[in-house]
């Protein structure tokens, strides 16, 4: 994409960057200052529609409205002479969040997200707290820098379909569906966003950097939608076994993902509460830290003697011990009389005594033998889209489900052996019959789809379209 002269002319173009739906993005340096920026530029065609245009010129103007620690800053904005309109930003040197999982393998300790998502949150309520709404919440675009500093900084970034509360605007791309499936809450999908979807989405990120995981997934977008829209997110005891993330964290998770925004939390400052909340508490004590100090008093054995420092290098009289000669007195005596008493028994004559036969007395004495240990283990009972578990019986028939049905997914503590699982749909009254069989100390687990969910039925009576 060739530059408009304006640009060149003040700015030297390093890289491309990366290149969206609606233009490019390049690192630059200014010529002048000597400064490393960000340039986005919009996509040539795309300067005739109205829409893109308006949505393009908007985020230049939120950028340039919104100042916070945790927001990317919008420096400047311009058309150029030939029409192409560009932004400024400035230039965060870091990793995404998407980077920072990629780069652990795995899942982040707790106590390293809480602070992340201290400073999420902090940028969320701002941008709430002035009328915004987010809309593409994700690890793509929450990044961390060092910004000088020794703490890594968070950095929100892309606002570009970021939608003001006050404007009636609908800019949804001819109907298409706008932000990333698999972060976007389930109003998203058709119904009307507020600032507690954004706070849906930041769960989800949550989720993923404490798990490893996504809370919901699917083959497919449209499988994906079915699961914001119908679906439980999936339990942390299935996706941290280990429980390394803290019950109270958990529930904080959980309540963002609720389906209905009136079960979620309310503002960002009352989820970053909750979470700090775990930082308090004594929860954490209960998990194993990566690194394990064994403390120096418990390395010393008994037989160990410590010298003083003042000590060392210098001769101490070793103290004398006083003989114990009535110890040694007495041991003699003993021995002597053992000895005695072993020579007359020797002497004794023998005699052979011949038991009587004894009649078996009946024993009065009951002695309480503990029951066998009954071996368990856990079994994960899941349905598509979503069910409810109504019975568990083991082979006996005896029921092993307590205090009524439950909704998939359901995770229950069995003793080893067989079981049949009934779960059914209200929705539908469909229900089927599962064989489960459970392992001592072991998850095992049983699925079944009792009615197949067409998510893009979902987006058609939306308006928005496959």
């Amino acid at each position: 994409m060739a530059l408009a002269k304006e640009i060149v002319a003040t700015y030297e173009v390093l890289s491309k960057m990366a290149e969206g739906g609606m233009g490019a993005v390049y690192k630059v340096r200014h010529r002048f200052f000597d400064e490393i920026r960000v340039i986005k530029v919009m996509r040539p065609g795309f300067e005739a529609s109205d829409e893109l245009k308006e949505r393009f010129l908007g985020e230049a103007k939120r950028g340039k409205q919104l100042r916070h620690p945790n927001l990317a800053e919008v420096l400047e904005f311009s058309i150029a002479s030939d029409g192409m309109a560009y932004m400024v930003m400035e230039y965060i040197e870091g990793v995404n969040l998407r980077d920072v999982l990629a780069r652990n393998k795995g899942p982040l300790d707790y106590r390293t997200v809480i602070p992340i998502a201290e400073q999420t949150l902090s940028a969320l309520g701002y941008l709430h707290s002035r009328k915004f709404v987010h809309r593409d919440i994700s690890p793509d675009n929450i990044m961390l820098t060092r910004d000088g500093g020794a703490e890594p900084r968070v950095k929100l970034i892309d606002l570009g379909i970021a939608k003001s509360l006050e404007a009636n605007l609908h800019l949804t791309m001819a109907g298409r569906f706008i932000g990333k499936v698999q972060y976007a809450p389930p109003e998203q999908f058709g119904g009307r966003v507020d600032p507690r979807s954004d706070l849906y989405s930041f769960g989800v990120v949550l989720y993923e950097l404490l798990t490893g995981v996504k809370p919901i997934t699917g083959d497919d977008d449209n499988a994906i939608v079915a699961g914001h829209m119908a679906r439980p997110p999936r339990p942390f005891e299935e996706t941290d076994p280990h429980g390394a993330v803290p019950p109270i964290v958990r529930r904080a998770v959980m309540k963002a993902l609720e389906k209905r925004s009136e079960h979620r939390f309310q503002t960002a400052a009352e989820f970053a509460e909750a979470l700090r909340a775990a930082i308090g508490t004594g929860e954490r004590q209960t998990l194993v830290d990566p690194v394990v100090t064994t403390p120096a008093a418990l390395e010393v054995s008994p037989t160990d003697v410590t010298v003083p420092a003042a000590t060392i290098g210098t001769s101490a009289p070793t103290p004398r011990r006083k003989p114990r000669t009535w110890y040694l007195a007495a041991v003699v005596m003993l021995i002597v009389a053992i000895a005695a008493w072993i020579a007359l028994r020797m002497r004794e004559p023998k005699v052979v005594v011949t038991p009587k036969p004894v009649a078996p007395v009946a024993s009065t004495t009951t002695v309480d033998v503990p029951p066998p240990a009954i071996e368990t283990g856990q079994l994960l009972i899941n349905a598509f889209p979503w069910g409810q578990v109504t019975s568990v019986r083991n082979a006996s028939g005896e029921e092993r489900l307590t205090g009524g049905s439950a909704e998939t997914p359901l995770l229950l503590s069995l003793p080893a052996g067989s079981y049949q699982v009934h779960v059914t749909n209200p929705n539908s009254t469909r229900s089927v019959i599962l064989d489960a069989t459970v392992s001592a100390n072991a998850l095992s687990r049983v699925e079944t789809e009792l009615d197949r969910i067409d998510a893009g039925a979902y987006l058609d009576a939306a308006g928005i379209g496959r």
